[in-house]
């Protein structure tokens, strides 16, 4: 990946990119953007179901690791599971687990939504 390639654009808005090189460097910080949108999709699944907790599997999946695991640091203390305020279930903050980290789902939907558009106006433009 490109390092910086926002700022390796050069011309960022509604102008052409001037060589193919400019047209790459802008592919790629698209693709670098979406995978950032990627990386938060497990997340806004979670959110559409429960919006304030995961399940210990919900949890692995979302981490990248096994139940196991995530049962091994509940034990060990480094993950919370607490009983979800308004139901007699039990489950992980999801504040917790990203400290802070959170996409509120409206926000993602939005930023999903121009990056199409913005996507759809580039394919459009270089046709």
């Amino acid at each position: 990946m490109v390092p910086d390639a926002a700022s390796a654009l050069g011309a960022v808005g509604n102008e052409a990119p001037s060589s193919s090189r400019d047209l790459l460097r802008e592919i790629l910080d698209r693709i670098e953007r979406i995978e950032a949108y990627l990386a938060t999709v497990q997340l806004l699944v979670a959110q559409s179901t429960d919006p304030t907790h995961l399940s210990i599997e919900g949890a692995a999946r979302a981490l990248g690791m096994s139940v196991k695991t995530v049962r091994h640091r509940i034990a060990a203390g480094t993950i919370t599971l607490e009983t979800i305020p308004g139901s007699n279930r039990r489950g992980i903050a999801i504040d917790a687990l990203y400290k802070g980290w959170w996409v509120p789902l409206a926000v993602a939907r939005t930023a999903v939504e121009e990056e199409r558009h913005e996507l759809a106006r580039l394919k459009e433009k270089n046709r």
